[in-house]
């Protein structure tokens, strides 16, 4: 090849990159939105009859259904089949277990040792976990289940209540509508009054629980409110703390967290049977309770928390430790 071939070849090639078409710039898709979208502000001043549509019949109508339908599911459960042993079942008492009890007192009274006691326990209701997240119920079922007085109205969060970003809230499960419906209602308080939703996000964590009020439940005596958890409120939306609980649920910092004063007297790891005295943030789904990086208490902090029986013995709250079994019906109805 002539240098003056290789010359004009040269220079050919160089104006062909000069003169190329520059390289389509690529579009990089644009990023789905990440963590918790939040609640929107709603009008409080709408009742909630009117923003689910519903007239007062129409409420007790479901309520009076569903109450006999659970009615029937315990009396199946029991092997009941008379009509009118049907009608006078109480609900409330689907959740008590004499033998823990008549166990409980026997104790209390001195019939049966410490050890004795947390082995009967411990075979009688061993350690959980749930491992799955339950489905959410919808606010409209929150608003049926809970009961309201005539002419008072339902605040249901996302709905008719605004809650702001770390407001001071106490957190628990109402009784009368896990109970009556199998429907775990988080009833939330904050300074303006009591408000209901179907799922719960909260930080800076404390479990509020009293070990002697529970001792007593585990007797046999009658549930009432007396345990919550206290955190600043996070305005997340329901459904957005549900996928969120089910990135968390296997995840290192996080644990489940248990509530049954028939058997642990406090919130409880549900792994360990650790009491729980604080954790960095919690979730509530359902039945559900998730917590991170919890504290339990020192055996000195349980000290303050010590048990009178009736023979004067003091004994720290029910111990910690136990079996730990998987639960084969996760979201039964049942203590938390």
């Amino acid at each position: 090849m002539s240098a003056a071939l290789t010359k004009l070849l040269t220079t050919l090639a160089t104006q062909g990159i000069k003169k190329a078409a520059p390289q389509a710039k690529r579009v990089m898709p644009v990023p789905k939105k990440e963590g918790l979208s939040s609640l929107p502000e709603v009008d409080e001043s709408v009742t909630a009859y009117k923003a689910f549509n519903k007239t007062p019949k129409e409420k007790q109508d479901w309520r009076d259904v569903n109450l006999q339908l659970t009615k029937e599911k315990v009396a199946n459960q029991l092997g009941i089949t008379d009509l009118k042993e049907i009608k006078k079942i109480n609900v409330k008492d689907r959740h008590r277990n004499p033998e823990l009890e008549e166990i409980t007192r026997g104790f209390d009274e001195g019939k049966i040792t410490r050890e004795k006691f947390l082995e009967l326990r411990d075979s009688i209701k061993p350690l959980n976990q749930y491992g799955t997240v339950p489905e959410l119920r919808s606010l409209e079922d929150i608003f049926l289940s809970m009961k309201q007085g005539e002419g008072k109205d339902l605040s249901i969060i996302g709905v008719n209540k605004n809650i702001k970003p770390n407001t001071q809230v106490e957190s628990r499960f109402d009784i009368d509508a896990y109970s009556k419906y199998d429907n775990y209602v988080a009833s939330i308080k904050d300074p303006s009054g009591m408000s209901y939703s179907n799922a719960v996000y909260l930080k800076d964590i404390d479990f509020i629980f009293k070990p002697d009020k529970a001792f007593n439940i585990g007797k046999g005596k009658a549930k009432n409110p007396f345990a919550t958890i206290k955190g600043k409120w996070q305005n997340a939306e329901p459904e957005d703390i549900q996928k969120f609980a089910k990135e968390k649920i296997n995840s290192e910092d996080w644990i489940e967290v248990g509530f049954d004063p028939a058997s642990r007297t406090g919130f409880y790891n549900r792994s360990s049977g650790q009491l729980l005295k604080s954790a960095e943030e919690v979730i509530q789904v359902g039945p559900m309770i998730l917590a991170k990086k919890v504290k339990p208490f020192s055996p000195k902090e349980l000290e303050k928390f010590a048990i009178e029986l009736k023979t004067k013995e003091k004994v720290l709250p029910h111990e910690q430790g136990g079996m730990i079994q998987r639960n084969p019906n996760p979201y039964e109805a049942k203590a938390i």
